[in-house]
């Protein structure tokens, strides 16, 4: 039998043996469920009224206008500080770039320095 499967059939045995036992015990207390009461039905046609549905032409036309103003303020202080993220990024990859050549050269003046190669040479003669 397959493990998933025998999983579930232990499972479903345990939650039956749970549901007689807390049937036993609600039956021990004389236990009394409470009883749920249908909720007040709810009206199925609107409530009419004699005003008109409001114009909000003037009102739309409004917020697009102020919409469109806010994306435009939007869209210039993004630009902007995405002037500033960029002009501070070249500033870090310029001296990135220093420092690394400055760890090359300091790099490369110890292998042309040799020292220990000097101290050999100059005992072995």
């Amino acid at each position: 039998m397959h493990e998933s499967i025998r999983k579930a059939r232990e499972t479903l045995a345990r939650r039956k043996d749970q549901e007689a036992e807390f049937e036993a015990y609600n039956a021990r207390r004389e236990y009394t469920p409470l009883v749920r009461e249908r909720p007040a039905p709810i009206r199925s046609t609107p409530i009419m009224t004699d005003t008109p549905e409001p114009d909000w032409s003037g009102w739309e036309s409004w917020i697009n206008g102020h919409l469109e103003n806010f994306a435009e303020m939007l869209g210039q202080e993004l630009s902007a500080s995405d002037r500033a993220v960029n002009l501070g990024l070249e500033s870090l990859e310029q001296k990135l770039g220093e420092l690394l050549a400055e760890r090359e050269v300091e790099r490369a003046a110890k292998v042309i320095d040799l020292p220990d190669f000097r101290k050999k040479r100059s005992n072995a003669t």
